[in-house]
């Protein structure tokens, strides 16, 4: 029963280390944004797009591009970059759900 003992205590020692890690680099791990040009539009893809900017209630600006479906469109994508990245990063995603109307 010792082994077992020891082996459950030197896991939660571990686990005690990575957690300290996360805290004191917490900073580092933090995300942020590149700024800038884009490396690519929709245009590049063949997709007519608008570009568009988002009003936030704390006074950012989110930049946006507004890709017309084919008609008739099926349903409405809201697609998010996510926290890596930029839009120009995920125009793949934006082609594959416009080729799906």
């Amino acid at each position: 029963m010792s082994n077992v003992l020891k082996m459950l205590t030197m896991l939660a020692a571990a686990y005690a280390v990575v957690l300290g890690l996360v805290f004191v680099f917490q900073a580092r791990l933090a995300f942020f944004p590149m700024r800038g040009s884009y490396s690519a539009t929709p245009q590049a893809y063949g997709l007519a797009f608008e570009r568009v900017t988002l009003p936030t209630e704390d006074s950012e600006k989110l930049a946006a591009w507004w890709i017309p479906a084919l008609a008739p469109a099926r349903g409405t994508v809201l697609l998010f970059h996510g926290k890596a990245g930029n839009i120009a990063h995920r125009i793949d995603y934006a082609k594959m759900f416009h080729g799906m109307g």
